[in-house]
């Protein structure tokens, strides 16, 4: 199986609740992190993004020699460096970030490559990525899924920080290319102007976001409040709402968003199911908030131990034929 990641690498500074400050790799390379930690041996992992040389030299010699399966070949120099990304966290779970964006949009030629690939998650962490039509070569390239995690496309920002209440209009033209969509409850009012705080709310967006055309599967993350999901299954919607994982400490919340893409990409390509798929990404989410940075979460083991242990009352419903709420008839 390959598997193609598009999205920015950033250098981050993050200063932690409690003052600390680090600077660490990260942006898309904690999707890749999470992929090399919960993927099969026999998988290739392909990003394709823009960096400086530097930092290529150092994942090279470090982060990448680790996992001989990321092939670092369609990764490119930009000469005016890694994209970068400001950190100060306010509570453990909200922050202010400020970014700097100098690297290139992807073109055709950038992306075709993808066409060896069996799925490609793509992540907005700039948002400025890609275009619409390029991400519709995208689309014809690649014959599997297509992840798309909204993240800060259509996020209107000023000096690289984001402008409060600014609204993405024409989200639907890119859903129409994906398979399965993810984005947090932020990210759901910049697209459908109502921020979910009930069941009822969580199940409307997500299910409004599935009855556009394209996904079969949305995902809507929460923070430590878990994750709402819809699908269509068997001509039918569902819809699950699954908490966090319980006490975890605390120890650094950057990337458990793109924990939480990987970790149900790389448990859908196994099992087709999305209800497993979605506990599996919340474990490698929880998992991520215990360590900081993204050297710590290459580390990671015992994933599927640790899901068992969190989610055993889910996954023997699952196994009783527990298919989550039935919402309706799929359009």
């Amino acid at each position: 199986m390959k598997i193609g990641t598009f999205g920015a690498f950033m250098h981050d500074r993050i200063r932690t609740v409690s003052g600390d400050v680090f600077e660490s790799l990260g942006g898309t390379l904690y999707n890749i992190a999470a992929l090399a930690a919960t993927t099969e041996p026999t998988d290739t992992i392909l990003p394709f993004t823009y960096l400086s040389e530097e930092h290529l030299r150092q994942l090279e010699s470090g982060f990448f020699a680790r996992f001989p399966r990321i092939d670092a070949s369609n990764l490119r120099i930009n000469p005016a460096g890694t994209d970068r990304n400001d950190l100060v966290y306010v509570t453990p779970s909200s922050r202010r970030e400020c970014m700097t964006v100098t690297t290139p949009q992807y073109d055709e030629a950038f992306i075709a490559p993808a066409a060896q690939c069996d799925a490609v998650l793509v992540n907005f962490l700039t948002g400025t990525e890609m275009t619409l039509p390029v991400l519709r070569k995208l689309r014809k390239f690649v014959k599997g899924i297509v992840y798309f995690d909204l993240h800060n496309l259509g996020k209107l920002r000023k000096d690289g920080i984001p402008v409060p209440g600014h609204r993405f209009n024409d989200w639907e033209q890119w859903l129409r290319n994906v398979d399965i969509v993810q984005a947090n409850e932020w990210e759901v009012e910049r697209l459908l102007d109502v921020h979910p705080k009930t069941e009822r709310e969580f199940r409307d967006c997500a299910l409004r976001f599935l009855q556009a055309e394209g996904p079969s599967i949305v995902n809507i993350t929460l923070g430590g409040a878990g994750c709402a999901m819809a699908w269509r299954e068997a001509g039918r919607m569902r819809f699950v709402r699954i908490p966090a994982m319980d006490d975890v400490p605390i120890v650094d919340t950057t990337g458990c968003g793109d924990c939480f893409s990987s970790g149900f990409l790389a448990e859908y390509l196994r099992t087709k199911d999305p209800l497993r798929s979605a506990l599996f990404a919340a474990t490698m989410s929880g998992l991520n908030c215990r360590v900081k940075g993204l050297d710590a979460l290459t580390r990671i083991t015992g994933v599927r131990e640790a899901m068992h242990d969190a989610y055993d009352e889910f996954l023997r419903k699952i196994a009783g034929g527990w298919r989550g709420e039935d919402a309706g008839v799929a359009g």
